[in-house]
């Protein structure tokens, strides 16, 4: 694309755990704040579905969770009937006010004069609206009712039952059937904020809001929007029992390079090494993201926790400048020349190396996929070997390039094999 036509995000808006708009958001990040809770009253209560144990069915084992704050809504400020309100799900009324507070933050308030004929609404939406469970459930009464007359309950007893049972749910109306639909959380906030547009949403399970805002850019770099209100809505936080998708905060999730460099060690995969690849020279690629935006287990702009792993291997380690700069690979899909020349910059300074080794499956496909056509490009031979640190490792410990999956990378050329071949 070209660069006359940059992105940029201009206002937000946002309601999240312990954060009602934009503001408590940031003051809750910049205070490190957690807004992971207990159940609040307002929600389910852990006596009806808490076990401990994991396997028991229709239970969660978790008494903790994210859950939105109580927000005020006005129906009549977006002409919404409050009659209508309990048949439209949450995500759709959270979604109108995360989009009008987004609009206002970049100054394009309900006064404020715009070309809204050419301003859109991308939204993430997953496909399940919390709506859902409830008007559903209403549709179990055949199943309650074989059940109450198989227990020999009186007729009159079991409609009375089933009675109680359905008043404790929504009630289906008129208006349930868009209240509940996913699509209609874009289009109501086109339809009530007056954006003419398209108007549409992305359902990619939880990559839905960063394939709305991939969509959303290419929207305003067609030039078919001059802006699109873009991000992602989920407010479902109901009983999942079947699926067991409660946070219980216990889990520590840590990079594969940690765990090999500090747990394992250099020291004890040195001593398991069958084939030391004494003839091989490797490059040590961290890329951009695996140590940033802070320290967590190596310095994030001079990192060497893969070093003493490459020399434990028997190779020696090719010292360069590129070890901790980006591959390029967000570039991709919106400026590709962009990250063709980053990747290029990559390949030219190691130049001296047999082969990239990186701890980062996005750098590993990026730096292996366009070697041909930057190889082009420059005019000069920039093809090299790209390995998974795992893939190194394990051709140092005897096990087969097969297993490895090695015929599976795009870069593994027969200068690599010949001097692997002279290593064995």
């Amino acid at each position: 694309m070209p660069d006359k036509n940059p992105v940029a995000i201009i206002g937000m808006g946002c309601v999240f755990p312990k954060s009602r708009d934009l503001k408590e958001y940031w003051q809750l990040l910049y205070h490190g704040k957690d807004a992971i809770t207990d159940i609040p009253e307002s929600h389910w209560s852990p006596s009806d579905y808490f076990d401990a144990d994991p396997k028991s069915p229709d239970r969660v084992y978790c008494k903790r969770g994210g859950f939105l704050p109580p927000v005020a809504f006005d129906p009549s400020e977006f002409g919404i009937l409050p009659s209508s309100l309990e048949a439209t799900d949450t995500s759709q009324l959270l979604g109108l006010l995360a989009a009008k507070m987004a609009l206002e933050d970049c100054g394009y308030g309900e006064d404020q004069d715009f070309n809204r004929d050419r301003t859109s609404v991308i939204l993430g939406v997953t496909g399940t609206q919390e709506l859902v469970i409830p008007l559903s459930s209403r549709l179990g009464h055949p199943r309650w009712r074989k059940a109450l007359e198989d227990s020999a309950v009186p007729a009159d007893k079991t409609e009375e039952v089933i009675q109680r049972i359905s008043d404790s749910y929504i009630p289906w109306q008129e208006n349930s059937f868009p209240g509940l639909l996913g699509n209609v959380v874009a289009g109501r906030i086109s339809n009530r904020l007056d954006l003419r547009g398209t108007n549409c949403v992305v359902d990619a399970a939880c990559a839905s809001s960063m394939s709305a805002i991939h969509l959303a850019i290419l929207e305003l770099l067609s030039g078919r929007s001059d802006m699109v209100v873009t991000g992602g809505v989920d407010t479902l936080n109901d009983i999942l029992a079947e699926e067991k998708l409660h946070l219980q905060g216990r889990v520590t999730v840590r990079h594969l390079l940690d765990v090999i460099a500090n747990d394992i060690g250099a020291q004890k995969i040195q001593g398991l090494v069958k084939r030391p690849l004494s003839d091989l020279n490797v490059a040590p690629y961290y890329g951009c993201q695996c140590l940033r935006p802070y320290r967590v287990f190596d310095d994030p702009e001079v990192p060497r926790s893969m070093e003493p792993i490459i020399e434990a291997t028997g190779a020696r380690v090719y010292h360069w400048d590129m070890a901790a700069k980006c591959c390029g690979a967000s570039h991709m899909n919106t400026k590709m020349e962009v990250g063709i020349e980053l990747v290029a910059n990559i390949l030219k300074d190691a130049r001296g190396a047999d082969a990239i080794v990186t701890v980062c499956p996005m750098c590993q496909m990026n730096l292996e996929a366009h070697q041909r056509k930057i190889s082009n490009v420059h005019h000069e031979d920039l093809n090299t070997a790209i390995l998974y640190l795992p893939q190194l490792m394990g051709l140092a410990l005897g096990i087969s390039e097969k297993e490895l999956g090695l015929n599976l990378n795009l870069s593994i050329g027969d200068r690599f094999h010949e001097k692997l071949q002279n290593a064995a």
